[in-house]
C-alpha cells in the first residue's frame, strides 16, 4: 500500500503540508526549478536577440512582424 499522502484539495493539500514539514515544505524543489528556468530563459533572450541583430544586418533595418516569429522559433530551437 502507498504512503503517499491524499488531498482532497489546495487547501488540504496546504494544510497537509504545512503540518508535516512546516511553511519550507512548500517550497522544496523550487531552488532547482528556479535554477533551470532562469538558465532557459536566459538563453532563449541572448539567442533571441542575436538572432533578431544577425536577421536586421549591417544597416540595422526594421523586421517585421514575421521575422520576429522566425526569431523567436529559431531562439527556442
Amino acid at each position: 500500500m502507498s504512503t503517499a499522502m491524499r488531498y482532497q484539495g489546495t487547501a488540504d493539500a496546504l494544510v497537509k503540508i504545512v503540518r508535516s514539514d512546516g511553511v519550507r515544505g512548500l517550497y522544496q524543489g523550487l531552488t532547482p526549478n528556479l535554477i533551470g528556468s532562469t538558465t532557459s530563459w536566459g538563453l532563449y533572450f541572448l539567442f533571441y536577440g542575436a538572432i533578431k541583430q544577425k536577421m536586421a544586418g549591417e544597416q540595422r533595418k526594421h523586421l517585421g512582424p514575421s521575422q520576429y516569429l522566425m526569431s523567436a522559433a529559431a531562439a527556442g530551437l
